[in-house]
């Protein structure tokens, strides 16, 4: 029996529920998967079930097994059933699943790969969805092969659904690249729409995340997202995707670093390209401001020099930058960071430009204003750590 369910009474789809396309206000299951007990139901309600427990015209029960919710679904559940229906079974199907031993299991692997429309399922909705991805993540080796055959050709299409996307996620975070290779090699003609859209960027960021970037076409993935590394850090979905490249580069091995090393020149480069102006527009953004939070660790001495060079040119930035919150997240990164690789001399020099980008903060009563909102007063502590006291209060040098 389903967690939550309190009686072995039978229950059935209300048509008012069916008709809203299986819209679940309540918390317990029976009622959050749209189902209500026979007696207390109305008469309107009983239409379709005569007194009996049926779902859109169907005879089911509660089911206490995945072996009772397999004899109770029809072939091809999301044609034969009502959308409604289908959420309820997948609802059930998910907690019978939990406390069902290995062959029955397999026998619920088999039905679904033989007789379901995978494909379907995966985009109908948020319990399909679901379903398929415990599935994906539960099967073994063989089964996993067959849920996953029938998304090959179909990965853009999926990727635009807001259930099936999560499909398409979980097949990479639980698979064998070589068993997602299709995924890569699908993604990659549209790769810059599809990791600036709401839920493609989760699909790339999947892949950046889950495989070490050494196959060619995850290079090639990689080297598309570094030659738009600007478009992306302006893009509300795509930044996340520059953001795992900039962490799959980081968290490499010193040999795969190596053959990386051009990917991430070329993401530099195009920041380095940029205007002052463009740059600190950039920087204004929350998408701007979090890749250019990643860049400042990563940046040798020299790149960091032309970064704060480039974002905080002379006192009225800093301070428009410190009134900004996207803004003065970047101000406490560009402090805090001494740059990854560079000479004792050039070392020195961003001390030196540091220390007296920080004596500007004390025009105007910045510091009295920073430390009246939250991020300003969390700036100041971070910076206090590093820099001494008297940077921020004692006279200019």
């Amino acid at each position: 029996m389903s967690p939550g369910c309190t009686s072995k009474r039978r229950y059935f789809l209300p048509v008012a529920v069916q008709a809203k396309g299986g819209y679940w206000p309540s918390s317990s299951l029976p009622r959050q998967a749209g189902l209500l007990p026979i007696a207390d139901a109305s008469s309107e309600e009983r239409v379709h079930g005569s007194g009996d427990a049926a779902v859109g015209g169907i005879r089911i029960e509660m089911a206490k097994s995945l072996k009772n919710l397999i004899a109770a679904a029809p072939a091809q559940m999301h044609k034969t059933w009502t959308t409604s229906a289908v959420d309820t079974h997948c609802l059930h199907f998910l907690a019978a699943w939990t406390g069902s031993d290995v062959p029955q299991r397999e026998e619920a692997l088999v039905w679904l790969t033989q007789k379901q429309d995978i494909l379907a399922l995966s985009k109908a909705s948020t319990s399909t969805s679901r379903m398929i991805q415990r599935c994906i993540t539960d099967a073994n080796g063989d089964t996993r092969l067959y849920l996953v055959k029938p998304l090959n050709g179909s990965v853009l299409e999926m990727i635009k659904s807001p259930h099936g996307n999560y499909v398409i996620s979980t097949c990479i975070k639980a698979l064998r690249f070589d068993m997602v290779f299709f995924i890569a090699a699908e993604v990659k003609p549209d790769l810059l729409n599809v990791a600036c859209s709401q839920y493609g960027c989760r699909v790339v960021e999947a892949l950046l995340d889950s495989f070490p970037i050494t196959s060619e076409v995850q290079l090639g993935i990689a080297t598309e997202l570094a030659k738009n590394a600007i478009v992306l850090a302006d893009n509300r979905h795509g930044n996340y995707c520059l953001q795992s490249l900039l962490k799959a580069i980081c968290d490499a091995s010193p040999q795969h670093k190596k053959t990386l090393q051009g990917i991430r020149q070329t993401i530099f480069d195009s920041f380095l390209k940029q205007t002052p102006e463009s740059f600190q527009s950039l920087a204004f953004k929350p998408s701007g401001s979090r890749v250019i939070q990643k860049l400042l660790p990563m940046a040798t001495t020299v790149e960091a020099l032309s970064f704060i060079a480039a974002l905080a040119p002379d006192a009225p930035a800093i301070q428009k930058l410190a009134l900004s919150r996207p803004g003065i997240f970047v101000l406490e990164q560009m402090f805090t960071s001494r740059g990854g690789v560079g000479s004792l001399e050039t070392s020195t020099k961003i001390l030196d430009m540091q220390t007296r980008r920080l004596c500007m903060l004390r025009e105007d009563s910045m510091i009295e204003k920073l430390t009246k909102t939250e991020h300003g007063a969390q700036f100041l502590r971070a910076v206090g750590k590093i820099f001494p006291s008297r940077t921020l209060s004692g006279p200019d040098q």
